[in-house]
């Protein structure tokens, strides 16, 4: 694990850049290259950034790791998040193909989500997360369903905050990233961030703890210390 400290600004840079170089080295090795993104405040910086960057999207597939049950025009929602922020403008510029891009429709049942996952290879090669207040990434919350169910994705009915009936990639699928890029911004994450390099507490307590089976894990963080 890499922890790569500085302002936020320089942060999202540097997480694009790792992000896309990742991306460029799975593609010399596959011919589809699996991309998850969660939403949240917190990864729009780097979305701006991926924007700006010279990457080959030719062969990438994006997937959302998690959504809420809102529609896709919602601010809460993790495609509409991630489509305002790049998908949409790399579509709208020929760099990236609406068929590579996958989202979640809450109208519908998980299956088809999965089975999408599933046909383009079943793992995620690269991934964007954000660490949350809770020790979460996603909707992996604390003691919750993703962490126990053996599919690649699981709807969830109680999420302990406002929007509670959400769909979310599973701990089984974290556990085999290939190249995941995690952000720490904020002193609210400071507690969180804490847990999260502490070697007694469990993925259970931290579920953000997953990314460490990655193969590379790079963490930036504004922080002190």
């Amino acid at each position: 694990m890499d922890i790569i400290k500085g302002n936020r600004e320089e942060l999202d840079v540097k997480a694009a850049e790792a992000i896309g170089d990742a991306l460029s080295r799975f593609s010399e090795e596959k011919t589809n290259v699996v991309f998850g993104v969660s939403g949240g405040r917190d990864v729009l910086g780097v979305f701006e950034a991926l924007k700006q960057r010279e990457i080959d999207w030719t062969f990438v597939e994006i997937f959302m790791l998690d959504e809420c049950f809102v529609g896709f025009k919602d601010p809460d929602s993790t495609f509409g998040q991630a489509k305002r922020g790049f998908i949409g403008d790399l579509i709208e510029k020929g760099s990236l193909s609406s068929r590579n891009v996958h989202y979640f429709d809450p109208k519908k049942k998980i299956d088809s989500y999965q089975d999408e996952f599933i046909a383009a290879g079943g793992t995620f090669d690269v991934v964007l997360a954000a660490l949350e207040m809770d020790g979460r990434i996603a909707s992996l919350f604390p003691h919750g369903a993703g962490l126990k169910e053996e599919d690649s994705f699981v709807v969830m009915k109680d999420a302990p905050l406002k929007l509670k009936k959400r769909m979310t990639v599973t701990r089984k699928v974290l556990e085999h990233v290939g190249e995941a890029v995690l952000v720490v911004y904020g002193m609210d994450k400071k507690e969180s961030f804490e847990m999260f390099l502490d070697e007694s507490v469990d993925v259970n307590e931290c579920p953000a703890k997953v990314l460490e089976g990655a193969e590379n894990l790079q963490v930036f963080s504004d922080l002190k210390g």
